[in-house]
């Protein structure tokens, strides 16, 4: 699926359910250029076209269906906003314990400067990532979830365009954000 029918599709998704759909204005190729700088390593196409499209989305706005420890709907999070959330990720202690063995596609610990957030739900306590960092088995620039409550980070996708066919079927059965 491309980025311009996961918005369409998504798009009307929300008028059929009279939900909140209110994304942002395309960034800018001087904004994702500077995340990048900042943050240290390249973003996949995947990411930065949807970027392209809207720079993220209104906070209730239900941008993605993840699945944590159970179905979660996402706000898409701006350029601006993703960096910001992963200068604040840098800051957290690392000390790893995960009740529920952690799947190996994924590094270990908790913190990775090279996972960039890109859609959160509840003020972050589910954040959904970028992994330019994987464990065994894993792909670079795979998808992954991190929640707390139990606190945990979990496997989503292969790829960001992965992520997208899923993130419908989700949205579709699960509803959006309130």
């Amino acid at each position: 699926m491309n980025i311009q029918e996961y918005v369409r599709q998504l798009r009307a998704l929300h008028e059929e359910r009279d939900a909140v759909f209110h994304p942002n204005g395309p960034a800018t190729e001087s904004d994702l250029s500077a995340a990048e700088l900042a943050i240290g390593f390249q973003i996949g196409d995947g990411l930065k076209d949807l970027w392209r499209t809207c720079n993220g989305a209104a906070y209730w706005a239900t941008f993605f269906g993840v699945v944590s420890d159970e179905p979660t709907p996402c706000r898409f999070l701006s350029v601006a906003e993703a960096v910001d959330n992963w200068r604040e990720r840098r800051k957290l202690t690392d000390e790893y314990e995960q009740e529920i063995p952690r799947d190996e596609r994924i590094a270990s610990g908790w913190n990775n400067l090279r996972w960039l957030p890109f859609a959160e739900f509840n003020g972050f306590s589910t954040s959904v990532m970028y992994d330019r960092a994987p464990g065994f088995g894993g792909a670079d620039g795979q998808i992954i979830v991190y929640q707390h409550d139990p606190d945990a980070i979990n496997w989503v996708a292969e790829s960001f365009l992965a992520l997208l066919g899923d993130s419908l079927e989700i949205i579709r059965r699960e509803g959006f954000a309130e």
